[in-house]
């Protein structure tokens, strides 16, 4: 039964993976498109700007992100177990904290991704602000 679950679990990230690289291929593809050709004119710099300014961004929102929903999350699991008088395993304890983990990068990773991609143009345009 081990064995079963173990290949059942290796299929399923396997097919997510596939499903991550088919659905960001084209814009990866893209991307390098666009390098190549500001490359060519000789605006790597400006090409980058955008890039740069979207990190600049996220980093930051990522991180406070995750850390707010890892502490939410897991101070929202400890209540649940308090209330229903649960008594837990070490080992399906590691199996929660790696999921709220899990979800918590997600979470972060989905927001940050939102504020940056709507947000870079008007922070580097306010950084930028001329009078």
């Amino acid at each position: 039964m081990a064995k079963q679950s173990k290949a059942k679990i290796f299929g399923i990230i396997v097919v997510l993976f596939l499903v991550f690289g088919i659905s960001t291929f084209s814009s990866l593809i893209s991307f390098l498109g666009d390098y190549r050709w500001f490359q060519e004119l000789g605006y790597t710099g400006t090409f980058l700007t955008k890039l740069r300014t979207q990190l600049i961004i996220g980093l930051p929102v990522f991180v406070v992100i995750y850390v707010l929903s890892n502490f939410y999350l897991t101070t929202l699991k400890k209540k649940y177990i308090k209330e229903m008088s649960l008594v837990i395993e070490k080992q399906i304890e590691k199996k929660i904290k790696l999921g709220i983990r899990g979800a918590s990068v997600l979470l972060a990773l989905f927001f940050s991704v939102s504020v940056t991609s709507n947000l870079w143009i008007e922070t580097l345009a306010f950084i930028n602000g001329q009078p």
